[in-house]
């Protein structure tokens, strides 16, 4: 390259070079070269003239100093442990032109992480080099202390403990031939070590208070099992602490029917979480006294008034009723419920008893309504972070949560929620909080006549199989008291009627609460089939597998076959 750069220069009048040499020794030096040219004392040509200076240390300082800028700015957007050794190993790699690097992190009371470039696996399949390395780094009094761990020939590896705010972490190379460290890059792996153990603890301390704000505001938010037909879905928007003030509450009460809540506190963090927990708490507490939804939300307006950050929360408050079939609220400014009913084009917005939210003053007084449910009815609550976005209208966000609502109303409520969920918050997150409920009105009981022939379970199975996700029982489950009960619809046309095509055999099922119970009833005695050796029953086995209970009650009149199953 000097050579290249000596031409270079003799065929212009001057110029300046800086270029990499290499020294006998096999030392790589850089020197800074400047070339001029001048009239020689006769005048008849040029002489040119030279300076070469050794400019290694500055241009090793140069480089160190770009290898702590590039970590630093590599570790800025680094929030937690995954993204901080990612970003450290990369750039380490890179400046020691290391053919391995590993780190290790044992949290307390926990197996300790790895993180490697190559990737590596767990502790126990790591190789001896590497983990005696980094056992011997972690093992020193101070951290920091750069410890070579390779032994005195060419092949010399090179680690150190970090100090990661009083957790145990350590950092491994493997520099391959490369020889030992200079004083110059110990003092840089020092340095950069350094870096990455103070972004190390940033993000050991953000984990740890996620876990705690995580515990906190689902403490706050209350049960994630909710009853049976209902789905929920909760997105934070504040980070580190991922807490806010958005909440919901489900609630049972008496007679069947459920009490359902959705509010949103003003404001974000552990402020509006702490009064969230507080307007929650107490709204449970009215629910209970059994009065309707408008009587629960103005003595909550009481409550509020005293509650310092509780002033104009808007909050959703029904009773589903079960049997009876109806969903009865009263809204203080919340966004209107949704709810979509089979067969119907559009949804129906549950916006006729709308006021003002909590603590605000107003003449009027809070009113509810009450609108039908259907069998099958698919309900929607949820808050403005899921339909409200910049430069767009909040109407426009309702209308597309109605649109997807009527799209998926046959799903299940957890599936449901993902679909809205998914449609509605963009990529790169929501900027505000987000609660998501959903509710599934339960259809009809079922009820099917069978004739006594083989080629009838196939109907039975694609009807069972509608009602059922109708019912919203989980697909996977479905799919098992399917196989159950066509079963026990087969066994019965065998044993029952014996290939007799003008028997009968019934089918009923239906959702008590969280139970499924389904009946098939035949009308004869049964008789021993020559396929099952004179056994009685031999899907039995299969039945009990996918059911809780079966019982067989045989009589004079018929084989009545009982199987129930919790579903949610």
């Amino acid at each position: 390259m000097f050579d290249a750069v000596v031409q270079d220069a003799l065929a212009t009048d001057a110029g300046e070079y800086t270029c990499p040499i290499r020294r006998p020794d096999g030392r790589v030096v850089w020197c800074a070269t400047t070339v001029r040219a001048v009239p020689d004392w006769g005048g008849h040509g040029r002489v040119f003239t030279g300076t070469v200076r050794d400019v290694t240390a500055e241009r090793e300082a140069a480089d160190r100093e770009a290898a702590v800028t590039r970590l630093a700015a590599g570790l800025l957007g680094a929030a937690d442990i995954g993204e901080v050794l990612h970003a450290g190993l990369a750039e380490l790699r890179q400046a020691f032109g290391a053919s391995r690097v590993v780190a290790a992190v044992w949290p307390p009371h926990a197996a300790v992480s790895l993180a490697g470039m190559p990737a590596v696996g767990s502790w126990p399949t790591l190789d001896e080099t590497a983990r005696k390395g980094l056992e011997t780094a972690r093992s020193q009094p101070a951290p920091l202390m750069v410890t070579e761990t390779g032994g005195d020939g060419p092949t010399a590896s090179v680690a150190a403990r970090l100090d990661a705010g009083g957790g145990a972490a350590a950092i491994w190379l493997d520099r391959g031939a490369r020889g030992r460290l200079s004083v110059q890059d110990r003092v840089l792996f020092s340095l950069l070590s350094a870096h990455l153990g103070n972004a190390l603890a940033r993000a050991i301390h953000y984990e740890q208070a996620r876990d705690l704000s995580l515990a906190l505001q689902h403490s706050l938010l209350g049960q994630q099992d909710l009853a049976a037909g209902f789905g929920v879905r909760y997105e934070p928007a504040m980070r580190p602490l991922e807490v806010g003030g958005d909440w919901y509450d489900v609630m049972p009460l008496d007679h069947g029917r459920v009490g359902v809540v959705v509010g949103d506190c003003v404001g974000r963090g552990l402020g509006a979480a702490v009064v969230m927990g507080q307007l929650r708490s107490a709204c449970r507490a009215l629910l209970l006294r059994g009065d309707g939804p408008a009587q629960v939300l103005a003595d909550l307006d009481t409550f509020a008034e005293g509650l310092i950050g509780a002033q104009a929360s808007t909050v959703f408050c029904a009773i589903i009723d079960t049997p009876g079939a109806t969903v009865t609220y009263s809204s203080a400014g919340h966004p209107p419920g949704l709810m979509a009913h089979p067969g119907d084009r559009g949804p129906e917005r549950l916006d006729r008893a709308t006021a003002v939210p909590l603590a605000v003053p107003s003449r009027g007084v809070r009113t509810e309504a009450t609108s039908r449910l259907r069998p099958g009815s698919a309900l929607l609550l949820y808050t403005d972070g899921l339909v409200e976005r910049r430069r767009e209208r909040l109407e426009s966000g309702i209308r597309k949560a109605g649109e997807l609502l009527q799209r998926h109303a046959d799903r299940t409520p957890d599936e449901l929620a993902d679909r809205v969920l998914a449609a509605l918050v963009p990529a790169g997150g929501s900027g505000d909080d987000i609660v998501l409920l959903t509710y599934r009105q339960p259809p009809e009981p079922l009820g099917l006549t069978l004739p006594a022939v083989p080629t009838s379970l196939a109907g039975m199975r694609r009807s069972l199989r509608l009602w059922l996700a109708a019912s919203a029982v989980p697909p996977v489950v479905a799919s098992q008291v399917t196989l159950a009960a066509s079963e026990a619809c087969s066994n019965a046309i065998e044993h029952a009627y014996a290939g007799d095509p003008s028997g009968q055999v019934r089918l009923t099922a239906q959702l008590c609460g969280p139970r499924l119970e389904i009946v098939v009833a035949d009308g004869s005695t049964w008789k021993t089939s020559a396929a099952d050796g004179g056994g009685r029953g031999h899907g039995l086995p299969m039945m009990r597998t996918f059911m809780d209970d079966v019982v067989l009650e045989p009589s004079a009149g018929g084989t009545t076959v009982r199987m129930s199953r919790t579903v949610r």
